[in-house]
């Protein structure tokens, strides 16, 4: 397991989820996780990513044509769809107005260097992972008009 992941261990779905009960069933004898009922189907692993200094600044709820568009221009031009991207990080509705401008900067200075690095394949590779980022929450959705 490496530094960035968190591991969550779910009992049950009636049980709630906290991390003394976890530790307690996931302790258990061999013997008692074999008994009927216990074991089987009761445990769920989930891991959880965490994001860097970079990752986190990436706007995530875009629209799903601007992300595509985005993508796109990261794929073609390295920097510019992360560059364009920026101003969508002082629209989150969550975050507070410091962390906002934080965001901003940081996708400002991402942009650029991935700009000043594509010359050196890094800045591409990094814009292409970039631009993946922009289609992860878009996963779930449908491509249809409402």
């Amino acid at each position: 397991m490496t530094e960035n992941e968190d591991i969550v261990i779910a009992i049950t779905p009636e049980e709630p989820i906290n991390e003394k009960s976890a530790k307690v069933k996931y302790q258990m004898s061999e013997e008692e996780r074999m008994r009927p009922g216990v074991a089987t189907g009761k445990y769920e692993i989930m891991v959880k990513e965490k994001k860097g200094f970079f990752g986190s600044a990436i706007p995530t709820k875009l629209p799903c044509c601007v992300a595509i568009l985005f993508c796109f221009l990261n794929c073609v031009a390295p920097g510019i769809g992360t560059l364009c991207s920026a101003p969508f990080s002082l629209c989150d509705v969550k975050a507070s107005k410091k962390k906002k401008v934080r965001n901003f900067c940081v996708n400002i200075l991402a942009g650029v260097l991935q700009l000043i690095t594509a010359i050196l394949l890094v800045g591409w590779l990094w814009s292409i992972l970039w631009a993946i980022e922009f289609l992860k929450p878009l996963k779930g959705e449908s491509f249809e008009d409402p």
